[in-house]
C-alpha cells in the first residue's frame, strides 16, 4: 500500500501523527520486530501524502468508524 512506500511497512509509517502516540503491532518472525522497531525512526510524511492519507481516511474509512460526527 502507497502508505508504506519508503517506510518498509505500515507500521513503521503510523506514527508520523502527533495524534498516535502508540501502535500495538503484532509480530510473527523476526523480520516483523524489526520493522517494528524502526517505527520511531521513519521518515515523516511529504504534506502532499498527509493530503493523501487524510483523503483516504475521509474516503475509505471515516463511514466505517463508530462514534464519528
Amino acid at each position: 500500500m502507497w502508505i508504506a512506500e519508503g517506510r518498509g511497512s505500515r507500521a513503521e509509517a503510523s506514527l508520523d501523527y502527533p495524534e498516535v502516540t502508540c501502535i500495538i503491532p503484532g509480530f510473527k518472525n523476526t523480520r516483523q520486530v524489526e520493522q517494528n522497531l524502526r517505527a520511531p525512526h521513519t521518515p515523516s510524511f511529504t504534506q502532499e501524502e498527509q493530503e493523501r492519507v487524510k483523503a483516504f481516511y475521509d474516503e475509505k474509512v471515516k463511514q466505517h468508524i463508530r462514534g464519528v460526527y
